[in-house]
């Protein structure tokens, strides 16, 4: 009989790959947040530590804009939730000849650069005389974050015994009430993971956002605007805040994931 090969998670030679990867990735990060307790007016110049430039966030035009990037995302949530984990039930539980087609056409918000993305979205506004505003950030948004909560929520109902719908349609259910009371229940870990995706692609989106918000900004474009002019701690207190906010949803996201994981092996 051969003996196990020796554990790979003991090999000190790709633990230190793995730290070089994660300083890589997150040092750029870990300085912005740094920084956005600098004391001094000068982003780059370290003098001490202070919470004012977290205080300044509750000023007005902060305020709103973070109701802005709320309002749209919330609204985001709901559109390609619903019509998401439509599209990924319709996709697995149903075959037809277009069927590569429209999954192409589908994916394709994901393929092409998010400035192509709102640079067409634009367009068809222009077209159709649609004035820019938060409604055309989160239509734009909505096109681009689909995708995502398809194939979230697709993954799931791949996994998904259909003996369960079988078993109660055989009992004499209707349809959309063995979606709604057998198929749904059970997948509803992936549309929760779906909509915290949505959440967290909306919230941080800048593109799509730049090119379709008016008079009224989200915050990834208030931190263009203010970049622009002056670095001060104060972008980095409110790029903190998000990256924050975006992490706690990751978080939850996975936590939501490996529950569903665990459910389906037990």
């Amino acid at each position: 009989m051969m003996r196990d090969r020796p554990a790979l998670r003991g090999s000190p030679f790709l633990a230190s790959i793995l730290v070089a990867v994660l300083i890589f990735l997150n040092a750029p990060v870990v300085v912005l947040m740094i920084f956005a307790f600098n004391n001094s007016p000068i982003a780059y110049t370290w003098t001490g530590f202070t919470l004012k430039w977290f205080q300044e966030l509750a000023s007005d035009r902060m305020l709103v804009t973070w109701g802005h990037s709320f309002i749209v995302s919330i609204c985001v949530v709901v559109v390609s939730t619903i019509v998401g984990t439509m599209a990924a039930y319709g996709l697995v539980r149903y075959s037809f000849r277009a069927k590569p087609l429209v999954l192409a056409l589908v994916f394709i918000p994901i393929i092409i650069p998010r400035m192509i993305v709102g640079l067409a979205v634009l367009l068809m506004l222009n077209y159709l005389g649609v004035p820019r505003s938060l409604f055309t950030v989160g239509l734009g948004q909505t096109f681009y974050v689909l995708p995502f909560v398809t194939i979230v929520v697709a993954s799931v109902i791949v996994t998904f015994d259909r003996r369960l719908e079988e078993a109660a349609l055989d009992l004499g259910a209707r349809p959309w009430t063995v979606f709604r009371r057998v198929t749904l229940p059970l997948i509803k870990n992936g549309v929760y993971a779906g909509a915290l995706v949505a959440f967290i692609l909306s919230f941080a989106e800048f593109t799509i956002s730049y090119f379709l918000s008016g008079t009224k900004q989200t915050l990834p474009t208030l931190i263009y605007s203010e970049f622009r002019f002056l670095i001060t701690p104060k972008i980095n207190a409110l790029s903190t805040t998000i990256v924050i906010i975006t992490v706690i949803f990751t978080i939850g996201a996975e936590l939501i994931r490996q529950r569903r994981a665990l459910g389906a092996q037990q």
